[in-house]
């Protein structure tokens, strides 16, 4: 899979960008979530497997120098399984503390319970490294409530966030 960046000049589009995974493979559907915020870029790639583990997941991170975008770092979640389609929704603000990426994994199983769902929230120092700050996971904790389907982050601050559940 590939992400198109397009820019704006005037009143026409025009394509910047193509975007790949540095480590990407066929199938890993690459691009099926993307958000943009001031010259970063965070793409999704839900069917990504890491060693063994099948559709483990990941999210890979972007940042614009002038007109060239390169690959920053690739996301994984710290207690990532097999099927749990980390990276299925994204997105990512600016706060007043810093950036902050926030990554859905809507099939995760949490406690027994099957495609429960859950969210990672992310974090970028000062010196551009990226870490887990936090997993989210929905109170109620029911089998098949895919928490984490969608995802959103307040863009002005970057101190609300919105998950969805199915």
């Amino acid at each position: 899979g590939s992400a198109y960046i397009f820019v704006r000049n005037g009143g026409a589009w025009t394509q910047q960008a193509k975007l790949t995974a540095n480590d990407g493979r066929a199938n890993e559907s690459f691009g099926d979530s993307v958000a943009i915020v001031s010259g970063t870029v965070i793409i999704g790639a839900p069917n990504a497997d890491n060693l063994f583990n099948i559709d483990f997941g990941a999210a890979y991170i972007f940042t614009r120098s002038g007109t060239t975008w390169s690959q920053q770092t690739k996301l994984i979640a710290s207690d990532g399984d097999a099927n749990d389609f980390f990276g299925n929704s994204v997105d990512i603000a600016v706060s007043i503390t810093g950036t902050v990426a926030i990554v859905g994994a809507n099939l995760d199983d949490i406690a027994g319970n099957s495609a429960q769902g859950s969210a990672y929230i992310f974090t970028r120092s000062q010196f551009g490294t990226w870490s887990q700050t936090q997993k989210l996971v929905s109170p109620e904790g029911c089998s098949s409530c895919q928490f984490g389907q969608a995802v959103s982050i307040d863009s002005l601050l970057g101190t609300t966030i919105v998950i969805g559940s199915s």
